[in-house]
């Protein structure tokens, strides 16, 4: 198969042509006849083909969880991203040869996911108009695409958003303190900072001292490292990670 990324861009954009925002699932699925059910069961979707269309299972068990509605929305969009993995040949569906397997092919789907709702040409669109600069910016872009903060936060630093000198990381407040959810890595932190890690401790990582508006500092040679906090929901926050002159 050619790059992984610019098969998915190419099979995406057919899928979705002119995508508006936030990506209607239901009615791509509908528009390419793919069934969805919602049902009691153990994984959160699964993806089958039978009678010459696809079949999407939803999980409904938790439908009333804080969050379920994002999760769903993304198991969804993995389900279609596998089915970017099958061509029609005289009436029937066939996986393609040269697809990955395995957890390769649960990685592609999973980019696929987030590049199916939060499609590059309407990404780039935005980006332009309102390139985001603060961690404020980039909650507002998830919520106008309906994805959690860390499929946008993938997304952005896909496209390099982070390149410069700032960068969010998503932490949780835990009993035992702040712990790292996700956090993108761009070129100019891997000269200050090891790769953030999910479940790393976020003091452990970050090694500064904490203010007393809960901003971690730390000296980075003649300029100032600073990671300043905003509460998204519940225990999640996102600092905001900067150098300062």
């Amino acid at each position: 198969m050619d790059s992984l990324k610019s098969f998915l861009e190419f099979r995406i954009e057919k899928l979705i042509p002119d995508p508006s925002i936030p990506v209607d699932l239901e009615a791509v699925c509908a528009h390419l006849d793919i069934a969805v059910e919602e049902r009691e069961m153990i994984p959160e979707a699964v993806m089958q083909v039978a009678g010459g269309r696809f079949q999407i299972f939803l999980q409904s068990n938790f439908r009333d969880t804080p969050g379920a509605r994002l999760r769903q929305r993304f198991s969804l969009a993995h389900e279609l991203g596998h089915t970017l993995f099958y061509d029609r040949e005289n009436g029937e569906i066939r996986p393609r040869k040269d697809s990955p397997r395995g957890d390769n092919l649960e990685h592609a789907c999973h980019k696929a996911a987030s590049m199916i709702l939060i499609p590059s040409k309407v990404l780039n669109q935005e980006l332009k108009r309102h390139p985001p600069a603060d961690a404020g910016s980039v909650v507002k872009l998830a919520n106008r695409f309906e994805v959690s903060m860390e499929v946008m936060l993938r997304r952005l630093h896909d496209v390099g958003v982070f390149d410069q000198d700032w960068v969010p990381v998503l932490a949780r407040q835990q009993k035992s303190g702040l712990t790292v959810e996700y956090g993108p890595y761009p070129p100019w932190l891997r000269s200050q900072l090891t790769q953030p890690s999910r479940g790393a401790s976020f003091n452990d990582w970050f090694r500064g001292s904490e203010q007393p508006d809960g901003t971690f500092a730390r000296k980075a040679g003649d300029r100032l490292l600073e990671a300043t906090p905003l509460k998204v929901s519940g225990s999640l926050l996102i600092f905001e990670v900067r150098l300062r002159s």
